[in-house]
């Protein structure tokens, strides 16, 4: 019959495999949590690191949404100055046509006088000429101009003469002279065929061709 120590020696050793198959089986647990631990602690650091990122982007595309509506305002603004100026522009370019019409309402235009016809002063050539080419005499004592020029320099290779801006004192007796002239019809001057019209600011005649072409 065994002793009491010997049965106790038999059961430790009975028992020694099965406690190291539970130590071995914590070891395992612990490892699995330690690296469960790593892989989460690497996780939740990835995650900050995106939440992190999208609140940067979420930000900058607050802040582009800002600009590009700051700017949209800008833009509307400078659209409303835009089409104020034009407006103030058109207004001074139809003003500035009406000054200039105005400053020419008394002013023909004779073309086709030969060069230096006349002479040194061309208002009193022009003031007899014209009595005596329209037929005036009859009807008028005298028609008195202001001033005439010819319009361009004067140079030796002139193929034709230079137009004559005539200005006379009185509208009234420009409109006599405009009238006697579609009268008479054909002018001439020494066998020059002379032609006289209205003087005419270009932008004053584009607008009349324009309202011409809407009509």
């Amino acid at each position: 019959m065994a002793s009491p120590r010997a049965k106790a020696t038999e059961t430790d050793e009975i028992a020694s495999p099965g406690v190291a198959l539970v130590d071995t089986i914590l070891a395992a647990i612990d490892n699995l949590k330690s690296e469960f631990s790593t892989t989460f602690d690497g996780l939740f650091t990835a995650i900050e690191n995106v939440k992190r990122d999208v609140s940067d982007c979420v930000e900058r595309v607050a802040q582009a949404e800002m600009r590009i509506s700051t700017t949209e305002d800008s833009v509307i603004t400078l659209q409303t100055k835009v089409q104020s100026l034009e407006g103030k522009n058109k207004d001074l370019e139809e003003k500035i046509l009406d000054l200039e019409a105005r400053s020419r309402h008394s002013n023909l235009r004779l073309l086709n006088l030969p060069e230096g016809a006349e002479g040194e002063d061309a208002c009193t050539f022009l003031e007899s000429w014209i009595v005596e080419a329209l037929e005036l005499a009859p009807l008028r004592a005298k028609v008195t101009m202001e001033r005439a020029h010819r319009i361009g320099r004067k140079t030796d290779t002139n193929s034709s003469s230079r137009m004559l801006i005539i200005k006379f004192l009185n509208y009234r007796d420009k409109e006599v002279v405009v009238r006697a002239a579609k009268l008479k019809g054909q002018i001439l001057y020494k066998n020059h065929y002379l032609r006289l019209y209205q003087d005419m600011a270009a932008g004053v005649h584009k607008k009349q061709k324009e309202d011409s072409d809407m009509a």
